[in-house]
């Protein structure tokens, strides 16, 4: 079974092709994909997604609250398209957002449907003042005085035959812009203006499922204060694609703190090509939990994304106020030489460096302490069976190995070649080690074994 939301808009969309209806669109697509425009009305059909909103209560709660702010007047479900959109056209403008309203075709008035209404002083000649009584009657001798086109809608609305629907769809990139209502010389100021900017762009992502990596803040100086440059223009980059648009309000509102703008400013724009996907949080079979002193703390997926975005947002803002070099993160090189595999890297910048685990001794273990410069180990004679064996804090038992690593011929530093076989080593007193054998030793007849390594 179908069900579908309708929302009366106050002007009819055909008026509004490039303005607030695009903006319907956009956010109605956040909660299906099936939205369209039928008549007056943006009818959502929902039964598929329902589950994914906590429910039609729950969905129900979320349309309403958001369609008051997009110049709808009233709103209404039901199993049929049309059934939905008569309902809603019968709304008072504050009664509508109460209380999802379901009331019964039949007993709607003739004006509720556009086909019926039209013929609506000849049905009151004929006794029908409702649906109800054009329902009731004989089918021929309706359509033969008033067309078919009334049994059609009759129809449609009672589900009896489908109605052709036209799916819409968010257009493929953003780009928003507004004109100041005064030009305006502070920057820090121009968040309030571009606070809408950023609220249509979250709902375009949620419409795609897509989050946003970076933005192209845009301004256009005053004509008459401009100084050869008439436009201006500041990226911000996030570390990961985000939704919220409070986060994208904070960040946005920590650059234009540290801009200094050359002249007053007019007009602002805002766009942005570089996306992501974002997967919605749902719950997990096995929730994550966190052992508390008291007991366990069980916490939801939407708990551990919301958690997760609060940390981002507060690194972004970090790293705008300390600068490019003032914050920074570890990354993974794929190197096979252990003490190149770490690179820092300005925080917002993630795709500098890749998050590529090197190759290691026993399928990628590496030791968790690694020495910052290894340290030559002495020999002991071990007999003529075994010859000599390095020794640290009591001789050493070579356990797993050789990994041989040659690598480093690429790079012109000095010392930047290495050819080594490493080994797991056990000592009696200091536990596991991370040993290596230099395979073209050094000049000097010292021994060829070293220390790399602590396994914890």
């Amino acid at each position: 079974m179908l069900h579908w939301i309708a929302l009366a808009h106050r002007t009819p969309p055909s008026l509004k092709a490039d303005g607030p209806a695009d903006t319907c669109v956009a956010w109605a697509l956040q909660f299906t994909p099936k939205v369209a425009w039928l008549e007056d009305c943006l009818v959502l059909e929902v039964q598929a997604s329902a589950r994914l909103f906590g429910g039609l209560e729950r969905l129900h709660a979320l349309v309403a609250d958001g369609a008051r702010h997009h110049g709808m007047t009233g709103w209404a479900w039901a199993r049929t398209a049309l059934a939905a959109c008569a309902q809603a056209r019968q709304l008072h403008p504050i009664e509508g957002w109460g209380p999802a309203p379901r009331a019964r075709l039949s007993a709607l008035p003739l004006r509720s449907l556009h086909a019926v209404g039209r013929h609506a002083h000849a049905l009151s000649r004929l006794g029908c003042h409702t649906v109800g009584d054009v329902l009731k009657l004989p089918r021929e001798g309706l359509a033969r005085r008033f067309g078919d086109g009334i049994l059609r809608t009759l129809d449609q609305a009672t589900g009896r035959c489908p109605q052709p629907l036209q799916w819409l769809q968010a257009p493929p990139g953003f780009e928003a812009q507004c004109e100041l209502p005064h030009a305006q010389d502070a920057a820090p100021a121009l968040i309030t203006h571009w606070r809408p900017l950023l609220q249509a762009l979250a709902r375009w992502l949620q419409a795609r499922h897509l989050g946003v990596c970076s933005l192209q803040l845009g301004w256009r100086h005053a004509w008459r204060n401009h100084d050869g440059a008439r436009d201006g223009q500041h990226t911000v980059r996030l570390s990961s694609a985000t939704q919220e648009v409070g986060r994208l309000e904070h960040l946005v509102a920590e650059h234009l703190a540290r801009l200094t703008l050359s002249a007053p400013v007019s007009d602002l724009t805002l766009c942005s090509s570089d996306f992501q996907p974002v997967p919605r949080a749902n719950n997990t079979l096995f929730q994550e939990c966190t052992t508390a002193a008291l007991g366990h703390n069980t916490r939801s997926a939407a708990d551990v994304q919301a958690r997760r975005e609060r940390w981002l947002d507060w690194m972004d803002r970090v790293s705008v106020r300390l600068g490019t070099t003032g914050l920074r993160r570890g990354g993974l090189r794929p190197d096979h030489r252990i003490e190149c595999t770490q690179a820092w890297q300005a925080w917002p910048a993630l795709d500098t460096v890749k998050s590529v685990p090197p190759s290691g001794p026993q399928h990628g273990t590496h030791p968790s302490w690694l020495l910052p410069t290894p340290i030559r180990l002495t020999l002991i004679d071990a007999g003529h069976a075994r010859g000599e064996q390095p020794h640290y804090q009591g001789p050493l038992t070579l356990l797993a190995g050789p990994h041989r690593v040659e690598a480093g011929w690429w790079d012109e530093a000095p010392g930047a070649l290495v050819v080594r076989d490493y080994y797991l080593a056990s000592s009696p007193q200091a536990g596991l080690l991370w040993v290596f054998k230099q395979r073209t030793g050094p000049n000097d007849a010292g021994s060829p074994w070293f220390l790399h390594g602590f396994f914890a």
